[in-house]
């Protein structure tokens, strides 16, 4: 990863319209990052993310 996109790492998150979002995963890069979004069922309305590149 770019040095200078690994220092702006932690002040970015993934955004996406609440309405692109549902209970199956929606996939984005973000800072070179492949990660997945979606709404939490546990949680209705709360959008979770995960690393793409972790276990599957």
């Amino acid at each position: 990863m770019d040095p200078l996109l690994q220092r702006l790492e932690p002040f970015w998150y993934p955004l996406l319209p609440m309405q692109q979002l549902g209970a199956e995963p929606v996939a984005v890069t973000l800072l070179g990052r492949s990660l997945v979004v979606w709404v939490c069922l546990a949680s209705p309305a709360r959008p979770a993310a995960a690393d793409r590149s972790g276990p599957q």
